[in-house]
């Protein structure tokens, strides 16, 4: 059968591709495209022996050449599209020069959510996307719904395209320089929270507030936008959000989302109606303490995913100590 996807990579047989940047994402991707018998070259600024032998010599024995040391970018070829790494900004002379020439720079992530078949949920922030984005797969997964998790958490999603279905669900935990390209906005975008502790070295505060607005600027009106009503950043989102406006709080009861009161009881709002989820006490102890978290989980997934399924999840819940 015909997909978006399947129809890219018919368009994209013949050209010649770069990929700039040897990390976890771009690995999967250069076997995927490989194995797609793509004309593909890779880049990056580390040497074999900090990249590691084993990559490269697998690479090598494909037959995939590389470039590799701290002048790769002065020997980035005449390419067709160039896949580049998120850590590298697009102001890089050499991306600059390129995007002059006319080749096409894009990114795994902007690619994927041009070409997904299912229904997608995006979360970002400066603090919690990683857990938020993995409580929501398993709220999904609980009530029998099949996920593919990614972004920087889980998967790699594009290398996973072939085998994602109308049915299914996509859940992206993404960073601003993942966001920064993208023209295409997921179908349910939760921002946990944005504040001025954030480390992107190439990115100034102003650029990473307007890369993170990308998570909901694309949307429709049949969209939904998730925001932390209690951070001074987000709550602003709310006048230029195109989707159904839903919110979060632990302060204060919002017109459409989850709260939380003064005695632990976990709400959902909908304007006159209102409706009690559980008491914080019952979420498990062994889970993450902050109560955000869930809140803005129980918010992206409210009529989608029973409140029981929401409920066992958030009683059963652990995060792993390396996932914030």
């Amino acid at each position: 059968m015909e997909t978006k996807a399947s129809v890219f990579f018919e368009r994209i047989k013949d050209k010649k591709i770069a990929f700039i940047g040897l990390g976890r994402t771009h690995k999967n991707l250069i076997k995927m495209f490989d194995d797609k018998k793509m004309n593909i070259k890779v880049y990056d600024i580390r040497t074999k022996e900090e990249i590691g032998e084993d990559i490269c010599n697998e690479f090598e024995k494909r037959g995939i050449p590389m470039v590799l040391g701290p002048k790769y970018m002065l020997k980035l070829g005449k390419e067709d599209i160039i896949f580049r790494t998120p850590k590298l900004s697009y102001d890089t002379p050499e991306l600059k020069l390129a995007h002059r020439a006319g080749q096409i720079i894009t990114s795994e992530t902007e690619v994927f959510f041009d070409l997904c078949p299912c229904k997608t949920i995006g979360v970002t922030g400066s603090d919690g996307k990683k857990v938020t984005s993995l409580l929501i797969a398993d709220m999904l997964r609980a009530s029998g719904n099949t996920v593919h998790l990614g972004g920087t958490v889980g998967d790699v999603l594009l290398s996973k395209i072939d085998n994602i279905h109308p049915q299914d669900y996509v859940v992206a935990s993404l960073d601003a320089p993942q966001l920064v390209s993208m023209r295409t906005s997921p179908d349910i975008a939760v921002i946990t929270d944005i504040s001025h502790d954030y480390s992107v070295p190439h990115m100034t505060f102003e650029e990473y507030v307007e890369a993170k607005k990308n998570i909901f600027i694309h949307q429709g009106g049949f969209s939904t936008t998730v925001l932390n009503s209690d951070n001074p950043i987000t709550c602003k989102f709310a006048n230029i959000v195109r989707g159904i406006p839903t919110y979060f709080s632990k302060q204060a009861v919002v017109q459409r989302g989850a709260w939380i009161d003064i005695c632990g009881d976990i709400w959902y709002s909908d304007n006159d109606s209102q409706t009690l989820i559980m008491n914080e006490r019952d979420i498990n102890p062994q889970g993450i303490k902050t109560r955000d978290y869930y809140l803005a989980a129980f918010s992206a997934l409210w009529g989608i995913v029973d409140m029981e399924c929401m409920i066992q999840v958030a009683k059963e819940f652990v995060a792993s100590e390396n996932t914030k």
